[in-house]
């Protein structure tokens, strides 16, 4: 089993050196042979690097590439020639996720082979050799967007130094996925994904990551049952799709409505139907331009009688009297259901 996990993993990397050796290539930010320039590239934009060669060649170029996913950044990298690169104190998690050849950390002399992921921690320097053509998704994110994921703070929960996750590891795999999803919708909407697919993706990248940068020191949603919540919650307008949302989360449908349950205390079902009601009573109390009945309609409820309800059984009372709770505001007729 594990030597078909690790052939059906190279085959994926392969594919993916096939198609687009340097990923996300709509967003080209630095295309240059000159290692000077990929030098102020960097410190502009993430931790001080010192950057020297090692090897020569007069062929080939440099380059970065870009793509946004929230409060993170993907990069596709390339480096035409071996180099050496090191940095002061991280204030960010570093990632990287050789396409093609390695990258070896020369404190632990630790070697992340093409699939592998090597984590930086913030507190840690960086003091890589990258082989000469190495190619790489490489990912940078700091605390906040920790804090805004987990909606706790993780200053003094995070795992420290630099781990290497091996290609035949779960992670590593989810991850791989996550990366080529990540570039064939980059490739679609060339470079132009929408924010509330970038916040997907960087939620989706949180939690495989979880296990890892965080100690087990605290009580916080499963990886599976958190990607599944912030799915639901990126679009309460989308149709609930639950062999979808399996898929998504790559566990077993009992695995996530047992997870739901002892988590959230309802089904996956039960909860999207909860989030959407709270979201149209919301609407309400701000004072929608729409009538209670196309909001309800909107988001998923074509029984008016139905949807009433559950919205008194949720809050104690219609939508006509939460509309009609609200000061200074005329109700019309048609708002009432």
């Amino acid at each position: 089993m594990h030597d078909w996990l690790d052939i059906n993993h190279e085959i994926k990397v392969r594919i993916i050196i096939m198609t687009k050796p340097i990923p996300f290539q709509h967003n080209q930010y630095l295309n240059s042979p000159d290692i000077d320039a990929v030098k102020e590239f960097l410190n502009t934009r993430i931790d001080n690097r010192e950057i020297t060669p090692i090897s020569y060649s007069k062929h080939g170029r440099n380059t970065i590439n870009q793509q946004s996913l929230g409060k993170t950044f993907a990069f596709g990298v390339h480096w035409k020639d071996k180099v050496h690169i090191t940095s002061d104190t991280l204030s960010t998690f570093h990632l990287i996720m050789p396409i093609n050849h390695s990258v070896e950390n020369q404190m632990t002399k630790a070697r992340a082979n093409a699939g592998d992921i090597m984590i930086s921690s913030p507190g840690n320097c960086v003091d890589l050799i990258w082989d000469k053509g190495c190619s790489a998704f490489v990912t940078t994110f700091d605390i906040h967007a920790l804090k805004h994921y987990f909606q706790i703070d993780v200053c003094g929960l995070m795992n420290h130094g630099t781990q290497i996750i091996r290609a035949k590891e779960r992670t590593s795999q989810s991850l791989l996925n996550l990366f080529t999803c990540l570039s064939q919708q980059h490739q679609i909407h060339h470079g132009k994904i929408d924010l509330q697919m970038q916040k997907h993706f960087e939620s989706m990248l949180m939690g495989s990551l979880s296990d890892h940068i965080l100690t087990n020191d605290i009580r916080i949603l499963p990886a599976h049952v958190k990607i599944a919540v912030d799915w639901i919650l990126s679009d309460l307008y989308r149709p609930f799709n639950i062999t979808e949302l399996i898929a998504l989360c790559g566990c077993s449908r009992r695995s996530l409505e047992n997870g739901f349950r002892h988590y959230t205390g309802m089904s996956p079902a039960k909860y999207l139907v909860s989030q959407k009601l709270h979201a149209i009573n919301n609407l309400l109390k701000k004072g929608s331009s729409e009538s209670v009945g196309e909001l309800a309609f909107q988001f998923g409820f074509t029984s008016p009688s139905y949807f009433t309800k559950l919205y008194k059984n949720t809050f104690g009372e219609t939508p006509s009297e939460t509309l009609g709770n609200r000061p200074s505001i005329y109700i019309s007729s048609h708002q009432k259901l």
